[in-house]
Order: structure tokens, then sequence, then C-alpha cells
């Protein structure tokens, strides 16, 4: 099983990773010194294992801007292809952005920690598949992206048909008592002053007020209220309309 979280963009229905070394500023450009599917497809092919899965927690570097079809079309020729030039099981995040913020993680990562997750070890053998997992994370990735930003963010799956598992359920989320961690890069901003409330109710009582122009971070959609937070804290609610996302 190969795993790669980071950042990764599609030229021309091929896809390439962006390795830690890649500096723009230096002149490096993506098809030079970014991990092409020519150089993943060399490597997995000298791995002679017969069950393979190449779960992808990446994206493109010009989706975030805006999510237009052409951006979709040339994601998804670039996960067909890789699909078929491996031949192994893929995962991957999203046909454009593959958002983060979620609990500490990318939502992908966290719907596949969901899946492999078990509260309570009754000693059974508790398997998950492949099939199981890509199954998880369609149902859970756009569920977690509506909540958290607004924004359904729909994962990509390419199984060859050849199901097996990868793994036993454990407790890899911790208990129910922890307290989620609430990263403290804003993503959105406030057009107005804003009233900050204990509740997802008009006469709810008052925490603050925020001045138009405060950028925080969204943490949960709840109806028409956004809980919101800075600095890792949870401040309370404010009505979805009073946010403008940051570009």
């Amino acid at each position: 099983m190969l795993f790669l979280g980071g950042h990764g963009k599609s030229i021309a229905g091929r896809y390439y990773y962006y390795p830690q070394s890649i500096d723009f500023s230096a002149g490096h450009t993506v098809e030079k010194q970014g991990i092409g599917q020519d150089k993943w497809q060399a490597w997995l092919g000298s791995i002679s294992a017969q069950k393979t899965l190449l779960v992808l927690d990446t994206c493109e570097s010009n989706s975030a801007a805006g999510l237009v079809r052409g951006a979709d079309s040339a994601r998804q020729t670039a996960m067909d292809q890789l699909q078929y030039a491996t031949g192994h099981n893929l995962i991957a995040a999203a046909s454009q952005a593959a958002y983060e913020g979620y609990r500490g993680h990318g939502i992908l990562t966290y719907a596949l920690l969901e899946a492999l997750d078990q509260k309570v070890d009754n000693g059974t053998d508790d398997r998950v598949k492949v099939g199981v997992l890509a199954n998880h994370v369609d149902e859970r990735v756009p569920q977690i992206s509506q909540q958290l930003l607004g924004i359904v963010q729909r994962p990509i799956r390419k199984l060859s048909g050849n199901d097996f598992p990868i793994g036993i359920r454990r407790p890899v989320l911790g208990t129910a008592g922890d307290r989620p961690t609430i990263l403290t890069t804003p993503t959105h901003v406030l057009v107005r002053s804003e009233l900050v409330r204990e509740g997802t109710a008009p006469d709810a009582p008052v925490g603050r007020t925020l001045a138009p122009g405060t950028q925080v971070r969204a943490v949960e959609f709840v109806g028409t209220w956004v809980v919101i937070a800075r600095d890792g804290e949870k401040l309370g609610y404010v009505s979805a309309d009073a946010l403008a996302r940051l570009q």
C-alpha cells in the first residue's frame, strides 16, 4: 500500500507529485522536478506484490482558484492513466481540490482513518477490505467537506476488482472524549460586523462581537450557521452569510 499526502498536479492528462525539494523560485518545473507517473510506474513495477493499493491525498495547484470542468476532466484523465499504467487499485482525494483541516488531517485521510477505526477492540477478526475502504470514503468525504466548508469534495476510486483485506480495525482515532485539533489557518473573512452567539438561534446569548475583515476558520456548518474559530480555539456561531471564503 502506497499513501501520498501533499500536493499534486495533472498536466496533459498525466499525474505529477510535488517532492519537498521542488523550488519554483529556483526555476524548477513540475515536469522536470516533479515525480511523474512514469517514475511511479517504474518504482511500483519493481515490487512483486500481487495485491496493491495506491492512496493519493493530493490536489492540483490551480484547483483552489476555481472549480472548472476542464480541470476536473484533466484530473480524471490523469487518474485513469495512472491506474491503467500501474494496474493498481487507486483511491484519490478529488477531481479538484483535496481539502484539509478536519481534526488535524486532510478530509480523505480522516475518512480512511474512520474506516480503520474501532473504538472497542472486541477481539474479533474485523478485517477492512479495499472495497469497504472505498465505499466508506465515497460516503464520508462528501459529508465532511460539506459540513466543514460548504463545498462537496468527491473522491476518485479506480478498483481493479481484486478485493482484499489491508488490515484489522483498531482504535486509531482516540476516545470519544478527545478534543479534536482545530487548525489555526483562517479559511473565511467576515464581510460585516457580526455577533458571535453561543447557539444556532437569533436570540442565543452573545459571547463577543467581531469587526468586518476579521479572518476566522470555519469549523462546522450547521444549517445557516457556522461554528468559527481563531488561533485554534472555538469562538461560537455566526450566520453563514456573514462569511466570505478566503481566496
